[in-house]
């Protein structure tokens, strides 16, 4: 413990619990278990009246991460006989939809197709898995829908971190942040109430930080904590197979095993295990995809169908959207938020560059950024320019050049974007049901709390703060208009931290014991 003399100042801002929140081992159990009851019941007041949430608070109607049409003409033959990617043009929901059916299918149909649009090209492919919670239930394969799994996911989120900050004496802090996670408008309408994917990114960081928070808190400092590393690297590589946002929980990880209790050779050991299960767990999924294509590319040929020859992404493509991302300010070096702009100013590069003579349609628009080129002889799969390598490197070599040309425009616009972020943020809510209170809360609150925990070297509680930014990280580094400010949840965490600690404040003299000294203190 710390001389007296420097308690008060380290007292601070504790985020441990008050004398009044500390049980014996009876009363913890008794408060866990009514504590998940009414998480349940209170979240499910939400999935009840999904229909009737408030939707002020979601991203533009003109993005689109999932493409609900095509995944579930492609979920009917992974369903049925575990192949994919194999769609049926003609398949309606009037069809016979039975594993017979789908096996008759595939012996013999010219209209089985490897692409319907660019559901398959677009990457991030796992997300074809979440329509199974759907059937499970008991629902009807062809209206399968992701909304089983997010509302599964969303409360298991919350009852995750409730449990692992309860058991680890921060119920308050855990409270606190439950309420406002759980009453945040933007993941409550994109969880419960959309067929997408928008909205995992809080969500995935609970989990992370919801594990992660025994090593952080220095309750766990055995090298157990590698399996941990282990789970976490296979975990966060698979959910970037769903999608890349939520997978940037890594970078708070990364950050824990950095600076958790130990010397360095632990802190070296969690990193690498880590390091190496989110990479072979990469790869494996690389070889199964890979594997999965094959097989659907020779069923689709064998039948009659036409097969998809041409390039496809594994993940959401990076380049194109920072150049269209570039465009949320000003449009100084010709950058918009627009697929065909980009294009338009690319593919003449690409032919001049590459030696090819890829076309653009007259008119660029909705449902219309493809070349006039195909993939196949058969004309069947225009190309889209996303999946061209030089299209990538045209438009990498733009953003980079620009960049490195003028970087006062660049980080001008970096300054615009954080800006935004903190101040577009959806409102601080308490909620059940359809009824809520708004509390007068702002994103901007965040720089003084950090401030001043790193001025009182409160290292443990700037780690936990760390696990609700890298939902912001995407609005910063790609695009900050469209509602994409929306899905940080920084400002719910701030004002969960800033509560807890003013009642430790208030009630320092009462308050239990400090917690160990920090290890970097």
């Amino acid at each position: 413990m710390d001389p007296p003399e420097r308690e008060p100042r380290r007292a601070l801002l504790r985020s441990s619990d008050p004398n009044w929140l500390r049980f014996g081992r009876t009363g913890s159990l008794i408060f866990l278990i009514v504590g998940a009851l009414l998480i349940v019941a209170w979240q499910n007041s939400f999935i009840q009246a999904a229909g009737s949430l408030d939707s002020t608070y979601r991203v533009s109607s003109k993005l689109n991460g999932y493409y609900p049409f095509a995944g579930v003409r492609f979920f009917y033959y992974l369903y049925y006989t575990g192949v994919f990617p194999v769609a049926s043009e003609d398949l309606e929901t009037s069809a016979v939809w039975s594993q017979e059916a789908a096996e008759r299918s595939l012996g013999s149909n010219p209209k089985l197709v490897n692409e319907l649009g660019v559901y398959v090209r677009t990457g991030d492919l796992a997300k074809i898995f979440l329509l199974y919670p759907h059937v499970w239930r008991g629902g009807a394969p062809w209206e399968a829908s992701l909304m089983p799994f997010n509302r599964l996911l969303g409360i298991a989120s919350l009852l995750a971190l409730f449990v692992s900050l309860s058991l680890l004496q921060h119920r308050l802090l855990g409270s606190i942040l439950i309420l406002v996670l759980g009453s945040n408008p933007f993941q409550l309408w994109n969880l419960y109430a959309v067929n997408n994917v928008f909205a995992y990114a809080t969500p995935v960081a609970c989990l992370m930080l919801a594990l992660h928070a025994p090593i952080i808190l220095g309750r766990w400092k055995g090298w157990g904590a590698l399996l941990l590393a282990a789970f976490a690297g296979l975990f966060l590589a698979t959910v970037r197979e769903v999608r890349s946002e939520p997978a940037l929980a890594a970078i708070p990880v990364v950050a824990t095993y950095l600076f958790a209790w130990g010397g360095w050779r632990r802190r070296s050991a969690l990193l690498a295990v880590f390091v190496l299960s989110f990479g072979i767990t990469s790869s494996v999924w690389t070889n199964y995809w890979d594997t999965k294509f094959q097989e659907a590319h020779r069923i689709v040929a064998q039948a009659g169908g036409i097969p998809f020859d041409g390039t496809w992404n594994s993940h959401h493509v990076l380049w194109h959207a920072v150049w269209c991302g570039l465009g949320d300010f000003d449009q100084k070096y010709g950058y918009r938020w627009n697929d065909g702009v980009a294009f338009s100013f690319a593919i003449p590069e690409v032919n001049r560059r590459f030696g090819t003579r890829y076309r653009l349609p007259a008119q660029l628009g909705f449902r219309n950024y493809f070349l006039l080129d195909y993939h196949t002889p058969r004309k069947k799969y225009r190309i889209r320019p996303e999946t061209l390598d030089s299209y990538n490197i045209v438009v990498r070599d733009k953003v980079v050049s620009d960049v490195a040309g003028d970087p006062l425009w660049y980080l001008t616009i970096l300054g615009k974007r954080t800006l935004r972020i903190l101040s577009e943020t959806p409102p601080l809510r308490l909620a059940v049901g359809t009824r809520f209170l708004d509390l007068p809360f702002s994103g901007w609150w965040i720089l003084p709390l950090v401030v001043a925990l790193t001025l009182l070297r409160r290292w443990r509680e700037l780690l936990l703060l760390a696990y609700f930014l890298p939902a912001s990280l995407t609005p910063l580094l790609i695009h900050s208009g469209d509602g994409l400010t929306l899905a940080g949840s920084y400002a719910h965490a701030t004002f969960a931290f800033l509560i807890c600690f003013g009642l430790s404040w208030t009630g320092r003299s009462r308050a239990c014991p400090a917690s160990p000294p920090d290890a970097a203190a």
